[in-house]
Parts: structure tokens; sequence; C-alpha cells
């Protein structure tokens, strides 16, 4: 868990950051210039005004008329606003508007901006915000005006109904006027980012992680310009990670029953999104981010793609899963560090407790979302969970053991969605927590029900009985020819099933419907390796597990 980046004051961290989140008014006209580009704009054209065109290139002094969309007014308009260019540099430009000089923006925010965009991050000195988001995502688009650098213009971009307008990428600076103007809009023609410096603080550290935000969003749109929105932001959300000051980690964490793939325009997806793409990013490097942003297909299909081309022997499902252990475990030192973070440090997920056996749940859970379950470690033998829901595949379930240090010791997968867990005994380690993760992989938007059941042992060989059901195995440990004795009550459909410790099923000794009565079932164990193994009965209405050795 070793973590490293600046941070502020955690209140007004928080209350500044949940200002990145666009207001609808903002949403709408961000989503309408990304539409009319995919409707209006003619790359040929654009090509020949391009090549047509010699190089602009500005010097500090220089005055610029920007068309602007003003939230100063209800319903927003389209407004000119006079801006002088008041810094360059190798990779970019800043231009203040006027009105806004030595008002809301000095000579000293220029200089702080620029050396932030230029030279240095808060987690490097090596290059700053610009060549950072080329390097991860991708390059920067020149659609038209033949200009390599991007302008970063601030102005007032004002708050309205408690939202405040920090930064926004607008396709509309994409298409030229004329075809900007079919839809009653504008077009500065160039490659640009909208900035405030009213009221937000244009040099305040928050205000220039948000703008490596949006200009993650200008890289996307030049390399896939109808991404998921999920994944875009996905990008832009480790932007603000990788520049050193990412968005705080909450929300999200009290309900990880959030669809990943459902943009809500809430706080939460933008937390949950952040750890996703970070966890892509330290579990596969740069070049698999970059990757992505410049993979055509969209959404889980270009991921998947990602990872067949780079000989990656896992799917997106395989990818998420994990990531929902390593959301609650957060551990590198564990597994190679595949269940952990070193760029974030994260707070503790919330779970459901159960806090007493036997426990027996049936709820519901978003696609592409998971839940935390906490039982009780007052285990005395061993642990038996059951789990059913509609297309099994689409599901996992995966039970997380931690010790009284708080350290994880074992991840146990199912095997045919059941876990048989035995506690350790001491001093191997002290039991002191136990997390069941129900991960719904199911790619979609819909709802999915499940339910399990968990139930424990109450001494190593005890007779598992409730009325004159009972399950027994003889001898114990068990010679070349062992039985297993069943007492069946009623006439109903059984099975009975051999697992080895891992809950990995060894054998099925019978599945079918037997009428009331003693049955013994003879099994030859010649080929089982010595260790521990279960042997359980499910009836239709109870499940009876026994522990024997080999």
């Amino acid at each position: 868990m070793k973590k490293s980046f600046f941070t502020l004051l955690l209140i007004g961290f928080v209350l500044i950051s949940f200002a990145q989140i666009h207001s609808p008014e903002l949403q709408e006209h961000i989503e309408r210039g990304k539409q009319a580009y995919r409707k209006y704009a003619d790359e040929a054209v654009h090509t020949k005004i391009k090549n047509q065109k010699e190089v602009k290139s500005y010097n500090v002094g220089d005055t610029k008329t920007f068309w602007n969309w003003s939230f100063a007014i209800m319903p927003p308009t389209w407004i000119e606003t006079p801006a002088t260019c008041r810094a360059v540099g190798e990779l970019s430009y800043i231009f203040v508007a006027d009105d806004q000089w030595n008002v809301n923006m000095n000579q000293d925010d220029v200089d702080l901006a620029m050396s932030f965009l230029e030279d240095s991050t808060l987690n490097t000195t090596e290059y700053g915000i610009v060549a950072m988001d080329t390097l991860f995502f991708g390059s920067i688009p020149d659609e038209l005006d033949a200009d390599p650098k991007v302008i970063f213009f601030f102005s007032a971009l004002g708050q309205y109904n408690g939202s405040v307008f920090d930064g926004y990428f607008s396709a509309f600076n994409q298409m030229t006027e004329a075809e900007a103007q079919q839809v009653s809009a504008h077009s500065n023609e160039c490659e640009m980012l909208y900035m405030s410096c009213d009221p937000v603080d244009p040099t305040s550290i928050l205000t220039l992680s948000v703008l490596s935000h949006e200009l993650q969003h200008l890289i996307h749109w030049g390399a896939d310009i109808d991404e998921e929105t999920w994944i875009d932001e996905g990008c832009a959300e480790l932007a603000m990670v990788l520049f050193g000051q990412p968005d705080p980690i909450t929300q999200f964490t009290s309900n990880p029953n959030n669809n990943l793939l459902s943009w809500d325009q809430q706080f939460s997806d933008y937390v949950q999104v952040m750890l996703f793409f970070t966890y892509l990013y330290e579990q596969f490097g740069a070049d698999f981010i970059r990757e992505i942003v410049e993979e055509q297909a969209n959404s889980t299909t270009g991921i998947d793609n990602v990872l067949a081309n780079n000989s990656i022997d896992a799917t997106f499902t395989d990818i998420f899963m994990d990531w929902t252990l390593a959301n609650f475990i957060d551990d590198i030192s564990f597994a190679d560090g595949q269940y952990g973070y070193e760029l974030l440090d994260l707070p503790n997920f919330g779970y459901i407790s159960e806090t007493q056996y036997p426990v027996n749940v049936s709820s519901s859970m978003n696609n592409c979302a998971n839940l935390y379950y906490k039982f009780s470690e007052d285990i005395t033998t061993a642990l038996f969970i059951t789990f059913e829901a509609e297309d099994l595949e689409n599901w996992d379930i995966n039970l997380l053991c931690f010790d009284d240090n708080n350290d994880i010791q074992e991840i146990i997968a199912h095997e045919d969605y059941e876990i048989i867990f035995e506690q350790p005994p001491s001093p191997s380690y002290v039991l002191d927590k136990i997390i069941l993760v129900v991960t719904n992989k199911n790619i979609g938007y819909e709802t999915e029900d499940f339910s399990f059941s968990a139930d424990v042992l109450s001494s190593v060989n005890e007779t598992k009985k409730q009325g004159d059901n009972y399950l027994s195995v003889s001898p114990n440990p068990i010679s070349e020819n062992s039985v297993i004795s069943v007492n069946i009550p009623t006439t109903e459909n059984i099975s009975i099933d051999i697992f080895d410790i891992n809950g990995k099923l060894y054998e099925n000794i019978f599945s079918g419907k037997l009428e009331a009565g003693k049955y013994d079932f003879q099994f030859n164990s010649q080929k089982m390796t010595q260790g521990i193994y279960f042997v359980k009965l499910k009836t239709e209405n109870i499940v009876f597990i026994e522990k024997f050795i080999k």
C-alpha cells in the first residue's frame, strides 16, 4: 500500500473537487458538439483547409476574439470574448480574457500555469501536463489550424445552480465556422480548452489537475471520436492521478453496486472509472492505456482487443473480477501486486455484515458491479458457501481471508459456485476477517438476481444432523474402499459430491432421486492424494458437509 502524491486539506479538497462534475447544461453543450461534428464535419474539406493554411503561431501580446458558450445568463448563449496571448510555450499558449486581466488572473498566475503545462507536474519535473498527456494517451489532433500547439483560454466561466464551471473541451472548435452554424453554434477552428479563472482559482492544484483531465478529452476525441463515455472519462481521471492530484476516493466505496459501463454523471461514476483505469495502468503500463485510446472498437470490446493484441491471456471480465478484489484488498505485497494500488491510497470499502450462521441471502445486483459480504470469523471447523443465479458463468464468488494484522492471507475462488474454507490451525494465522466478494460480470445495463447460503461445520468429525437427515464417512481416515452413508427421511432429489481442500470437485458419487431410507455408497480412494477432503450431501432443502482425511 505504498502511495505517493501531494494532498490538500481533506474538507476543502472534497468540496472543490465535486465541482468537476459537469452541470446538465454544460454536459448537453459538450454532447451537442460531438454530435454536430459527426453529422456535419467533412474530413476532406478539413484536410484541404489545413493544407492551404500557413502555420499560425502567436506571440505574447497578440489579440484574438474567441467564441465561447456563456453561462452568465440562462439559457446559455454564444458570445464573443476578446483575449490576449499572455504566454507562449513549446507546446501551448495561454490566452486570458481581457476583462479578467489583473482582475482574476495576472502574470504570476500565467507563469505558474505555464510552468505546469510545459515543465513539471506534482509527480515529476521531467515534463509538464501537455507532454504527460501525449505520452500516456496519444497525440494532440490538428484538425484545421495547422498549429501543433494547444490554446488554453482562461475566462470567467462562472457557476449556475451550485455547479462551478472549471473547464471543458468543446468539439465545436474542431469544425469549420460554416459547419458549426448549421446547428446555430460557432467555432474557433483550433485545438483549445476553455478554463475558468472565476470563481475558480486558475492556479490551484485542483484546477491544474482538471486541466490535465480536459486535455485527455481532446486527445481521446482525436483518436476515437465515438468512444463510450466511461472509457473516455476513465482515461481523463487517470490523467489527474498521473498529474498527482486525483479526485477524492469517496461515494463509490460505500456502494460498489454501481455498473462500471453505465455513465450517470454521478461523482461515484468518476471515482469508479478512475480506480479501474488506474488499475489497468498499474497492471499493464502506459502503452496499454495509449492503445485503448487509439483502439477504434469501443467499450469492453476495445479492451479485449488490446489485451489480445498484447498476448495477455485474459479478458475484460477476468480483469474486472481481479479489480473488484483489488479494491478491497489493496495490498501490493500480495500476489505480485495483482490486488493493490501503488498510486492511490484507498479507504476501506463498505460491506454488508452477516453476523450469524446460517447465512441465506437473496438479492439483486447491477451488471458489471459487485458487493462485499462480511461473515463471522467464528468458524469451528469449516465454512461452506453455495451460490445460485441465472447464467452462472457471468458471476464470480471469491472468499478473502485476513489475519489479525489485517493482512490478506488467501483468496479462495469458487469451484462450480461452491466454496469450502477450513479454519486454519494456529499459529499459521489468526483468522480475523472473512469477506465474500460477489461479482456480476454480465456486460450490459440490467440488474440480475442472485442468492447464496453459508453455513459451518460444528466439529472436525461430527456427523451433521438435522432431524433424521445425516451424512457420515467411514472409516475416517479413509481406507482403499470407504463408505459414505446417508439417511433420507423423504423421497427427494439428492446429490453427493467429494471436494478437495480448495473446493475443487473431485468426484460426483450420486445424483438423482432416492426414496426415504438409509443408503451406503462405496467409493475407491486409491487415486486420491493425501490430504483433507469434504463430502457434500445436497437435498432439495438443505446441504450437509462432512470432512474426511486420506
